[in-house]
């Protein structure tokens, strides 16, 4: 049976004319992989140009599209956690690719007697990374996909490609404080579906989704903070890995000639939300003779749970002689009827620095400015859609008086909305400050500050009308993404009586001196264009209305028409 190729695969044949006088040329082969045995397709395989640094898999139907540069001669390797790997040449034409299971062979129970210890193997597979991993800098050119349901209905669809560099590669040392070290780019977007006008989601969660990579995502101060969310901390302290999980040798598998340790863990979690017990459980699947993690899987939370519960999988491949991030799928449920979904795929690994231009996020400028380049995608490796993808484009489509074009411009106008006026609120807080003639409290929050706000908000009101009526301003300013929560928040807390702005995630802290995480509510009182105090108290405190005193008085006395000795 030949297999049907996809519309673009006229396209590639012109492009491998066009560059056959060349070095390297484009190739473009197209299959399906499947068990030899059970003759079921193999989700998430990996395929790529052997000993390179390009690379794609296939969907959860097996199905991949491979586009990549090759001299006169290269094979292309298939492999499979569980199976034995493949090796074809790039110029025969294939259709159906038959992985063998290697569970069969494998040596029994031996690895798995009481010597073996699976925390010590965790332990020794954390140490290795510097051995294992890229460490020199590179750059990851990847697709991502993003797709969101709400109450059953598929509302958003996002797919774009994007670079992230890594100037150090994968850090060489175990711990650090930080949980994301990358910089992105978005190079190109090509779906931009949102049925919501509301600014509810961030524009794209590219840096979100790939702090699942545990292996370059291990910052120790983050671990406490995150362990009740999607994001795994097994990785991120060694205290919480020695005496938060419990580790179990569940059996060997199989990859590329080597046996791997399959190694299940547990940790039971009480959720910060509202206090369910839950639990996080998974599997890391680690080399037995390397000691590179190859796999993680992890579930965290609870069906009954009534807000952030998770599925992550993330997969490793060797990139040249040296393993790196390969594969992201992270599903996020928040409530009953509200489920993220995330994939990112690394399609080209390139060795060394780059003189690129870089951000620590991608903003919704970025998204507003972005473009569409229908040649840019007909070369560009991507996740080849399966039934459920091609439905929820189907049924956006359907559901929605917008053609494709139209939705994609529409939802630029969209962000670039939303992005004009967080850079108005930025403007009028710095005008605010710049022009300010006595004393100024500003309320800075993010969003896991908001209840902490709501709580200080309501023991200091009394306070803070007292302190209106003597000629003190009060501004709240939210660092929040998430616009129409933001506005439902603001009424919910009966706070509207009061001043509000809205600044964004991407706002330099150094510039308003706040603190890397806010967490907490961080007040700051400002004297004339003086910051006197950049981290004070919360207002119904007795250390506020210390700090505020003095500068109470010299606007009393300005007020009565004296001024004080260095006013």
């Amino acid at each position: 049976m030949i297999r049907r190729m996809s519309p673009r695969f006229d396209i590639i044949c012109l492009l491998i004319l066009i560059s056959s006088g060349s070095f390297a040329q484009k190739r473009f082969v197209s299959g399906l992989v499947y068990d030899s045995v059970t003759r079921e397709p193999i989700p998430y395989a990996g395929i790529g140009v052997e000993g390179g640094y390009q690379g794609t898999a296939s969907n959860v139907n097996g199905v991949f599209e491979f586009i990549f540069d090759c001299e006169d001669t290269c094979s292309i390797k298939i492999s499979c956690l569980g199976y034995f790997s493949k090796k074809v040449s790039a110029d025969m034409p294939y259709d159906t690719i038959w992985l063998k299971p290697a569970s069969k062979i494998l040596k029994e129970v031996v690895v798995l007697s009481k010597e073996v210890n699976a925390y010590k193997i965790v332990k020794k597979a954390i140490r290795s990374i510097k051995k294992n991993y890229i460490t020199d800098p590179f750059v990851m050119q990847a697709f991502y996909r993003e797709y969101c349901q709400r109450s059953g209905t598929y509302t958003r669809l996002i797919e774009a490609a994007f670079d992230l560099y890594q100037p150090k590669g994968y850090r060489k040392r175990l711990y650090r404080d930080t949980t994301f070290n990358g910089k992105l780019k978005l190079v190109q977007t090509r779906r931009l579906f949102n049925q919501h006008d509301n600014g509810f989601h961030p524009p794209i969660a590219v840096r979100s989704a790939l702090t699942a990579d545990i292996v370059g995502s291990r910052g120790e101060m983050y671990a406490l903070a995150m362990e009740t969310t999607f994001t795994s901390p097994i990785m991120w302290s060694k205290q919480l890995l020695k005496d938060g999980y419990s580790f179990t040798l569940n059996k060997m598998s199989y990859l590329d000639g080597e046996e791997v340790f399959e190694i299940g863990f547990y940790k039971e979690l009480y959720t910060r939300y509202d206090g369910i017990k839950a639990e996080h459980t998974g599997k890391l699947y680690i080399s037995s003779k390397s000691f590179a993690i190859l796999r993680y899987e992890s579930n965290k939370g609870d069906e009954n749970l009534n807000f952030i519960t998770g599925v992550t999988r993330v997969d490793y491949k060797l990139f040249g002689k040296r393993y790196s991030l390969f594969r992201i799928e992270k599903s996020r449920r928040f409530g009953k009827d509200h489920v993220d979904h995330f994939e990112i795929l690394n399609t080209r690994v390139t060795l060394g620095k780059s003189t690129d231009t870089y951000k620590n996020s991608i903003t919704r400028a970025d998204i507003a400015y972005s473009t569409y380049d229908p040649q840019f995608w007909d070369t560009y490796n991507v996740l080849t859609r399966n039934k459920l993808e091609q439905k929820i484009v189907e049924d956006l489509q359907q559901n929605s008086e917008l053609k494709l074009n139209e939705h994609y411009f529409s939802e630029q106008e969209l962000e670039l909305k939303i992005y004009e006026e967080e850079q108005n609120n930025r403007k009028a807080l710095d005008s605010l400050i710049r022009h300010n003639d006595a004393l100024l409290c500003i309320a800075f929050y993010e969003y896991n500050g908001r209840f902490s706000l709501a709580d200080q908000y309501q023991r200091a009101v009394d306070n803070i009308k007292r302190l209106k009526n003597a000629g003190v301003k009060f501004v709240f300013v939210s660092l929040d993404y998430n616009r129409h929560d933001w506005l439902t928040y603001i009424k919910k807390n009966d706070l509207e009586g009061e001043k509000h702005l809205r600044l964004g995630v991407d706002v330099k802290k150094e510039k308003y001196h706040l603190r890397r995480t806010i967490g907490m509510t961080q007040y700051q009182i400002y004297y004339k264009t003086r910051l006197i105090d950049g981290n004070v108290e919360p207002p119904y405190s007795k250390k506020f209305i210390e700090v505020i005193n003095p500068y109470l008085e010299k606007i009393s006395k300005r007020s009565e028409g004296a001024m004080s000795p260095g006013d």
